[in-house]
């Protein structure tokens, strides 16, 4: 898998790192395995970047960031962002 490059990145207080991406359609938070950058353990994205970035901010890696609106790789879906209409995609 082809790792993006980060617009932002920081390391959360566990190890792990969290990135800032951005891509064709919106944008992306993943976060990795402490001490290595090759793989990402979650993806959320983002339709623009200033939900990508206010995320990014609150992001303390205790729990899901808010606002996302596709999981990779569980394939949930949150339309607008709202976590009270997830669904699983098939």
């Amino acid at each position: 898998m082809m790792i993006a490059p980060f617009f932002l990145e920081r390391q959360l207080p566990d190890g792990r790192t969290k990135c800032l991406m951005r891509l064709l359609d919106g944008w992306r938070l993943g976060v990795t395995p402490p001490h290595d950058n090759s793989a990402y353990t979650d993806l959320w994205d983002y339709p623009s970047g200033y939900e990508a970035w206010e995320a990014f901010e609150a992001f303390d890696g205790t729990a899901e960031p808010e606002g996302w609106v596709r999981h990779k790789p569980s394939n949930r879906r949150r339309p607008g962002g709202d976590s009270s209409k997830e669904y699983v995609a098939p």
